[in-house]
């Protein structure tokens, strides 16, 4: 979880494959505003201690990059989808 502007903010995993993953790696960062469309995803593993761990993550066929305002210009720029290879 990450507290921004006295907000709480929770924080996902996206999961997505080749080629839409290259796109992704190369244009985001993270912290990066997105809309990932897919579905939910538990996964489940033990770790090295022993201990019992679980991860829910989405599984996203499309990313798109949220409107954001562009820093000193005053216009937005509209949320495009990335490629996914597939037609």
């Amino acid at each position: 979880m990450a507290t921004n502007e006295g907000k709480v903010a929770q924080l996902h995993d996206v999961g997505t494959w080749e080629p839409l993953a290259e796109v992704v790696a190369e244009c985001l960062t993270k912290g990066s505003r997105i809309t990932a469309e897919g579905r939910l995803q538990t996964r489940s593993w033990e770790a090295a201690d022993g201990s019992k761990r679980r991860a829910i993550e989405i599984v996203a066929p499309q990313v798109s990059r949220r409107e954001s305002q562009e820093a000193g210009s005053g216009r937005r720029q509209r949320g495009r989808p990335y490629p996914t290879g597939q037609s």
